[in-house]
């Protein structure tokens, strides 16, 4: 129960996280006035305010900083709650605003820092695609999906002909150089609902969802040679060798279909290198 909640409100906006957050705050001042002066739930505040930032951010965590610390004030108000000086009201209200507001911009930013932690354990450092541990969650979605709707995919491992000697002759600035390039390419030539990892070294993956076997060779055709077209214009010595499984029914794992496109396109490298070799896993 709890879990299908924190999936509900990551699926919200930010204002309806913060609407939301906002009559819990509400419900929890009248609670407060209907308590007295003699049972204060200021600590309790802090839940829809932690809600706020952490799904929110810190502009949306800080306005419900504020507004718990004026409902505070009011409820304490309504409650029959009498101060010995009219400024005292006001710097209560200051400090507990300033620790609402302490406190809803460390939740902000406990968030954004694993979010991004989360980001960089999935992301490949050098050219800025997912990487294989992404790859692998994505695939394992595509099964699910295939499971249930039947609606076949098609995977192309892609491999650099002639890396190595880019690498043992120019060095591995120039690889690495090459390597975003090819990233960057493939990005610019791909359809939107494609799915680009690279898995090591000179090595890369495609997952083109709802993808026929020759749906898939013709794009990875088109691709192939847009890449070697950028190669051309910067005049690397660069091919392009992949091997494509078409998947018709869910396989035991995506890494086993990973393992299969590999054995394809090690064999269109020996077969003569710059080419397809296709397969289906029907």
């Amino acid at each position: 129960m709890i879990r299908k909640v924190l999936r509900r409100l990551e699926t919200l906006s930010p204002l309806r996280v913060f609407l939301l957050g906002g009559v819990v705050a509400c419900l929890l001042g009248w609670i407060d006035v209907v308590t007295g002066e003699e049972f204060s739930l200021a600590i309790i505040y802090l839940a829809p305010i932690s809600m706020v930032a952490w799904y929110s951010g810190a502009v949306f965590g800080g306005g419900m900083s504020v507004l718990c610390a004026l409902l505070w004030l009011a409820s304490n108000f309504l409650a029959g709650h009498r101060w010995g000086h009219p400024f005292f009201p006001i710097w209560d209200t200051i400090v507990r605003g300033g620790i609402f507001l302490a406190f809803s911009l460390s939740f902000a930013r406990l968030r954004t820092a694993l979010s991004h932690e989360r980001l960089a354990a999935r992301t490949d450092p050098l050219t800025g695609v997912p990487n294989m541990r992404r790859f692998l969650e994505i695939g394992t979605q595509e099964i699910e999906r295939l499971k249930r709707y039947g609606r076949p995919f098609t995977l192309a491992y892609l491999d650099l002909d002639n890396f190595k000697t880019i690498n043992d002759t120019h060095g591995h600035v120039a690889g690495d150089e090459i390597l975003r390039e090819v990233a960057a390419s493939m990005l610019r030539h791909l359809r939107a609902s494609d799915s680009l990892a690279r898995l090591g070294g000179d090595e890369f993956i495609i997952l083109l969802p709802e993808t026929e076997e020759a749906a898939g060779r013709r794009s990875m055709e088109r691709l192939r040679q847009q890449l070697r077209e950028d190669m051309r214009l910067r005049e690397w010595p660069i091919t392009f060798s992949m091997g494509l499984i078409t998947i018709r029914r869910s396989p035991e794992s995506i890494s086993v279909m990973i393992q299969l496109a590999d054995r394809l396109m090690y064999a269109a490298k020996t077969g003569g290198k710059d080419k397809i070799e296709i397969e289906t896993y029907a």
